[in-house]
C-alpha cells in the first residue's frame, strides 16, 4: 500500500521527537495507530459492503468458473494431442 522505508520511518520519528517531545511521543503513536485501525476496518466495511450490494462475489465466482473451464479444454486438447503423438495412430485406433 504505502512504500515507506526505513530511511523514512526514521527521519519521521526523528521529527516527532523533536515535535512532541520525548515523554508524549508514545502516547501521541499510541493514538496515530487506534486511529489507523479506525480508518482500516471502516474502509474494509465500506468495501465489503459495496461489493455485497453489486454481487461481486457472484461476479468473482463465475469469472473463476470461466477459467476453470478454459483450462480443462486447453489441458484436454493439450492430453488428446500428445496422446495422438506418442503412440501409432493405427496401433492406437481399433477399427
Amino acid at each position: 500500500m504505502l512504500d515507506i522505508g526505513g530511511l523514512e520511518l526514521l527521519l519521521v520519528a526523528i521529527v516527532g521527537l523533536l515535535i512532541v517531545g520525548p515523554e508524549r511521543l508514545p502516547e501521541v503513536l499510541r493514538s496515530f495507530g487506534l486511529w489507523i485501525g479506525r480508518l482500516k476496518r471502516a474502509f474494509h466495511a465500506a468495501k465489503t459492503e459495496i461489493e455485497q450490494e453489486i454481487g461481486m462475489d457472484d461476479i468473482q465466482r463465475q469469472l473463476h468458473n470461466e477459467s476453470v473451464l478454459k483450462e480443462i479444454k486447453k489441458n484436454r486438447n493439450r492430453s488428446a494431442y500428445w496422446w495422438i503423438r506418442a503412440c501409432n495412430w493405427n496401433s492406437c485406433v481399433r477399427t
